[in-house]
């Protein structure tokens, strides 16, 4: 009776009046067997009958392309993966976002995050990754965790130079900085790797906002303890931190 019962169920998915949902539940079948590269196959097939079957906009629609999207980057295929992402309405992309920016920074193609063009998602991807970067820094106890931490921020950097935001780009190192550097005397932090970091990420900031225009050399700094407030941080200011840390012998 079992068998009788997974024949019909089977046959069910098949057995259907649409070209994009006979390919669709091809590609259900496929995956829930691990056959995942037959059943992207299969779910790129679906896509297809799209415009055909007259489901544009449909939740339909979106089913087919979020399958896509699964299944490619469980494959690593991140470029494909990407582009079922930017056909999804707005409204659905933010869960495969996450899904898809995660996937990148556990398997070290930081590469990657940087290349795609976001778009209108630019400011929810920036947001995540700043985020990560955050919490990462809440949770330190190694110097492995600082350095995860620094990757978020870095990659934060990179991005937001590739876009022409140069003042947010700086904004991402100098947060790094500010709360390592404040957490500086603890031994987690205490190593010349750690005072290089810090040294090169100040250097890097200030060659920078030197390319500005003199009267728009600033970022705002964000607050790191709770008796502090977001401030205005000059040039001036930055390069007198950068000197502090040098004459304190921290490197």
């Amino acid at each position: 009776k079992a068998s009788l019962e997974s024949i019909r169920s089977t046959i069910s998915l098949i057995l259907v009046d649409s070209e994009m949902d006979y390919f669709f539940n091809l590609a259900l079948l496929f995956e829930s067997k691990k056959f995942y590269l037959q059943a992207l196959s299969f779910a790129l097939e679906s896509s297809k009958s799209i415009i055909k079957t007259k489901n544009i906009g449909t939740e339909k629609e979106s089913d087919v392309f979020y399958k896509i999207f699964e299944l490619a980057l469980n494959l690593g295929e991140y470029k494909m993966s990407f582009s079922a992402i930017k056909e999804m309405t707005h409204k659905n992309r933010d869960i495969p976002l996450r899904k898809f920016v995660y996937k990148l920074f556990q398997e070290g193609k930081l590469g990657y995050v940087i290349e795609f063009n976001y778009g209108e998602d630019l400011d929810r991807v920036d947001d995540l990754i700043y985020s990560m970067g955050e919490e990462s820094l809440q949770s330190i106890e190694t110097l492995g965790d600082v350095k995860l931490a620094l990757k978020y921020y870095r990659v934060c950097y990179s991005l937001r130079l590739k876009e022409g935001d140069f003042r947010g780009a700086i904004e991402s190192l100098y947060r790094f900085n500010k709360v390592v550097g404040l957490h500086y005397g603890d031994a987690v932090y205490t190593s010349e790797e750690m005072a290089e970091i810090l040294k090169n990420n100040y250097l890097v900031m200030l060659n920078l906002i030197n390319s500005f225009k003199e009267e728009d050399r600033w970022i705002i700094g964000r607050k790191v303890s709770d008796g502090d407030a977001d401030a205005v941080v000059s040039s001036a200011k930055l390069e007198e931190e950068y000197l502090t840390f040098v004459d304190k012998g921290k490197y």
